[in-house]
């Protein structure tokens, strides 16, 4: 029953969650290894989150004196140690569906005479260096990871199994999406957007124990000043896509402020920022001045040759650089905002924008670079038109164009021209012009744009996936199960491996409609001058604390497996560490999602006309007709996209990406990447050009 310390030879043994870095901790009660970010994964809530936990070589890793869980953890032992009640062992069950068994191993009982644990708490200090401003993001990286439901740590080890989610709902550190997002439509509400002609008159709420009906005698008393139900007031979302709190979407660029975006992208590109400073040097501030300075004066020297009579003004005393502070500010903020809207725009400057902000301190400028970035809800709390966004006239107003007979795409763009007019003469005022409430109501229409964009190839996919496949009993052609060859890292049978890929592609088609809040958490995190400068593998990176990121990810991942009900495969969201450096590295990733689902939707949706078409006809037929193409080129992708292949991939939520990358890398060597490029297939990777 004593503790023995792990063998020296486990120190070389990987994290067995995500089994592709090095393991850095021993937890006793488990019985196994973990690095950091798994380890505070799977510890940040419930009976795990008091485990004992020992570094590899068995020596005791430091422990505060006078922690809460410190002191719980000792109380703990000392009860454990008179004969109290020890908490039951966790078990790790994994299924294994070749045989149809489950095989549940018991994890040995704490030993109470061991020295004092260092449990979750303790570990959050550990992990978390830097000034002393920057000590509370671990703590803050513990309470986003606690946004978990339950299953993350009863997940099997070898991410092939499945457990339950339903343990999420009861989770009392799980941040609710209303907080994040703002509220979801009210129940019982039906969508304008389908539906103008006959907005709702009565609103059914019903939970398991009561039922609250609103009838529109009722409702007609509750009115704003505008003749409009408080009900409905709330403006709710007008369709599918539309999950954004306003406060997240960013305002459209102005012509001035255009002016500004092209004279910093200029000054950007020809900036070699990035190349000085991140390199391995014991003056780095010194380079960080000197090339700050010289990012400066391009910008200086660009806006006058665009505009002489406000870059003589700038010139005016350029040798005192923070007498310009407004203007570098409104410059370096435009860039953000542009970037936050056009996520396919900068791809080769926004990094080494970022960056810069990241060194831009005031001790080093001498003044404030950074600013925070106009949005809807800002802009308009500023001029007071908050209520404008509550109008039952603006889910009208920005509603999307979409395909149709010509008759009613004048039907519908007649309906939002008059209630663009209905808003501007409602709400404009000496501080909130006319101009003003169509740039605003613009804004809210490119944010809808661009998350019907996104969403739509996720919702076509997971549209194609159940209409295609079944769950259960398949024929030999729609078999998805897939076993460890050919580069696969999982083994999973059909229905896993059906419910496995259904369960990611409601998790990317949820984070493609709350992308803006995912920017704007990014944002806040990038903008921390704390980081390390490391090789991660893939270069030079800077590897930083996400708080803001891991705290939204963790609630998305939250609602997503309350929705699916079971989970299989890892719940680790890889945050600050080797794999995912910091929020820029994280929130590229997740914009190349479109790109990647996109051209297979394409294809796959063309061959039904490629298969009429003469020119292609035969072709097709050479196929095997377009139905049999169609189910190839899906069971491929939903096997082997979804395989854990490619380096760092595996069952985690950024490995599902990972494996789906590699699918796409290794696009020329299937047999039909013929038909990809008569469909008119030119690539995933879409243009770095600004």
């Amino acid at each position: 029953g004593s503790f023995r310390a792990p063998p020296r030879e486990m120190a070389g043994d990987m994290c067995i969650e995500c089994e592709d870095q090095e393991a850095s901790l021993y937890c006793t009660t488990c019985n196994e290894t973990f690095c950091g970010p798994c380890f505070q994964s799977q510890h940040s809530s419930g009976r795990r989150r008091s485990h004992e936990t020992r570094a590899l070589l068995g020596e005791m890793l430091p422990q505060p004196a006078g922690t809460t869980m410190g002191d719980a953890a000792a109380a703990a032992a000392e009860g454990a140690g008179e004969g109290g009640a020890a908490a039951a062992p966790t078990q790790d069950t994994a299924s294994m569906e070749q045989d149809g068994t489950e095989q549940t191993d018991a994890m040995p009982p704490t030993d109470p005479t061991a020295q004092t644990p260092v449990t979750q708490a303790q570990m959050d200090t550990e992990f978390t260096t830097g000034s002393e401003e920057q000590k509370p993001m671990a703590s803050a990286a513990a309470d986003a990871a606690a946004a978990a439901d339950a299953d993350a740590a009863a997940a099997p080890a070898n991410g092939n199994g499945s457990g339950s989610a339903a343990a999420a709902e009861s989770t009392p550190d799980s941040p609710d999406s209303a907080e994040l997002f703002g509220p979801e439509p009210p129940p019982g509400w039906r969508n304008p957007h389908l539906d103008p002609a006959s907005p709702p008159t009565t609103t059914t709420s019903t939970t398991p124990t009561t039922t609250t009906t609103t009838s529109s005698a009722s409702a007609a008393d509750a009115t704003n000043g505008h003749g409009t139900t408080a009900e409905h007031s709330r403006a709710p979302p007008p369709s599918r896509y539309y999950r954004e709190n306003p406060k997240f979407i960013p305002m459209r660029l102005t012509e001035d402020e255009r002016v500004l975006f092209h004279v910093l992208e200029g000054a950007l590109s020809v900036s070699e920022y990035t190349d000085n400073v991140d390199v391995y040097r014991y003056y780095r501030e010194d380079l960080m001045s000197e090339n700050w300075e010289t990012m400066l004066h391009y910008v200086i020297g660009i806006m006058t040759s665009s505009d002489l009579k406000e870059g003589s003004r700038l010139l005016v005393d350029e040798s005192k650089l923070k007498d310009n502070e407004e203007f570098f500010q409104r410059a370096f903020e435009v860039g953000r905002r542009y970037k936050i809207m056009n996520p396919d725009k900068m791809r080769n400057n926004y990094g080494k924008l970022m960056y810069m902000l990241q060194d831009g301190t005031r001790k080093l400028l001498g003044f404030q670079i950074r600013k925070s970035i106009l949005t809807v809800e800002t802009f308009l709390a500023e001029r007071g038109g908050e209520k404008l966004l509550l109008d039952v006239e603006l889910p009208h107003a920005i509603q999307l164009v979409e395909d149709g007979d010509r008759e009613s795409i004048k039907a519908v763009a007649a309906r939002k021209k008059a209630a663009i007019e209905t808003l501007c003469a409602r709400y404009s005022s000496e501080q909130l012009s006319v101009d003003d409430i169509s740039r605003t109501i613009s804004s809210l229409s490119d944010s809808l744009s661009y998350q019907a964009a996104a969403s739509h190839p996720v919702t076509r996919m997971k549209e194609l996936l159940t209409s295609v496949f079944t769950p259960h009993s398949p024929t030999s052609d729609r078999d998805l199960s897939i076993r460890y060859e050919a580069g696969s890292k999982l083994c999973h049978g059909h229905s896993t491996q059906f419910t496995y890929v259904l369960q990611t592609l409601t998790l990317w088609e949820l984070i493609t409609q709350k992308m803006f809040g995912l920017w704007w958490h990014a944002d806040l995190d990038l903008n921390n001058d704390y980081y390390r400068l490391c090789n991660t593998g893939q270069g030079m990176q800077r590897v930083q604390q996400c708080p803001h990121v891991s705290k939204i990810m963790h609630s998305i991942l939250a609602d997503v497996q309350r929705k699916c009900g079971s989970w299989v495969g890892l719940s680790v969201v890889h945050l600050g560490d080797r794999d995912v450096p910091n929020a820029l590295i994280f929130i590229d990733k997740y914009t190349q999602v479109p790109r990647i689902l996109t051209p297979i939707v394409q294809v796959v949706d063309a061959l039904d006309r490629m298969a009429q078409e003469p020119s292609t006809s035969a072709f097709i037929k050479l196929h095997g007709g377009a139905e049999r193409l169609k189910v190839l080129i899906l069971r491929d992708f939903f096997r082997h996209g979804f395989d854990g292949s490619g380096d760092d991939g595996g069952s985690c939520i950024d490995g599902r990406l990972t494996s789906a990358w590699n699918w796409c890398s290794k696009l020329e060597k299937k047999p039909y990447y013929n038909v990809f490029l008569m469909a008119g297939f030119q690539g995933f990777d879409g243009s770095f050009k600004s």
